[in-house]
């Protein structure tokens, strides 16, 4: 269940909504940094003489978070609880909304991920510079930022 909110969908007819392009990028961008993830972990794993053993958490962490998430976005609207009060006008674009916000936390909790492994790499290489400790921030920014901006679209389109 994608609880977003206390009303439920469970009384609305199944949607199926057409992936736009952006849909199909966001989508693409998550699978990249995942893809990237494993890629960069394994070179480093091979490559460093002493490996740190917790080098392929982000990747692991990445690829689940991706997997549900990407299942989520295309879950039946009966697996969402959303805020605001569903009636046949405006089911289709709450659900469209809800399944783009899916997507978008999928790809920032990838970027999160991505972060935290270059972090690991940073201790790994001792040259902490504190950089992707700043985009973790940035990045945790703008998943709130996020969800501000999903919670003004619903209400908008109530």
């Amino acid at each position: 269940m994608i609880n977003l909110g206390f009303r439920s969908g469970r009384n609305m007819p199944n949607v199926y909504l057409e992936l736009t392009l952006i849909d199909r990028i966001l989508e693409g961008l998550a699978i990249l940094f995942t893809v990237a993830a494993w890629i960069l972990a394994t070179v480093v794993y091979f490559g460093v003489v002493s490996p740190p053993s917790k080098l392929f958490v982000s990747p692991i962490a990445m690829t689940v978070a991706m997997i549900v998430f990407l299942w989520a976005s295309r879950a039946p609207i009966r697996f969402y609880n959303f805020p605001v009060k569903l009636n046949e006008r405006n089911y289709v674009m709450q659900y469209f909304i809800a399944t783009r916000f899916t997507r978008v936390v999928s790809l920032i909790i990838c970027l999160m991920s991505f972060c935290g492994l270059f972090m690991e790499l940073e201790w790994v290489f001792g040259m902490t510079q504190g950089f992707f400790q700043l985009m973790m921030h940035i990045v945790l920014g703008v998943l709130l930022l996020s969800f501000v901006f999903y919670y003004i679209f619903a209400f908008r389109n109530r």
